[in-house]
Order: structure tokens, then sequence, then C-alpha cells
């Protein structure tokens, strides 16, 4: 992954055209902690984190989501704590 993970999700929901709220429905996560990930303000936990890129990537085999999972959560851990 080239960019931090808050601006690699703002690009992939936009990519598709989706607002916040709509992804949150889909991803039932709640919008507010979208918009927090997208801020740079949250991470995700694991879990939150698969069902984002099960949403983002629903049409992907398994290897490439698997990869993704692995690139997204090597990006937060590299993150830094504000």
């Amino acid at each position: 992954m080239n960019k931090p993970f808050n601006l690699w999700l703002r690009d992939e929901i936009a990519k598709r055209g989706q607002t916040q709220r709509e992804f949150a429905n889909l991803a039932n996560i709640d919008e507010s902690n979208v918009s927090n990930y997208i801020l740079g303000k949250r991470i995700p936990n694991t879990r939150t984190l698969i069902r984002i890129i099960l949403v983002l990537h629903n049409q992907g085999n398994q290897e490439k989501l698997v990869k993704l999972l692995m690139e997204s959560l090597q990006g937060i851990e590299n993150m830094e704590i504000r």
C-alpha cells in the first residue's frame, strides 16, 4: 500500500461513487466511525477492517482479498497515533 489507510479508504469509497453513509450501511459500520477512519482520527479493529475490505472488493478473488487485508493491516500498524 503506497498511501495511508485513511486516504486509501477515502479513495476507494469515492471510486465507487458512494457516500460515506452508503458505504457505512453496506459495511454495517456506524457512519461516524467511517468519517473518523477517513479523517485519520481512528483506526478500525480487525473485524471492521475485514468488513471494509469485503465490501470494497466483493468482486475480487480470495487471494486478492487476503493480500489487501495484509497490506491494510501493515499500513495501520505503521500509522502514527496522534
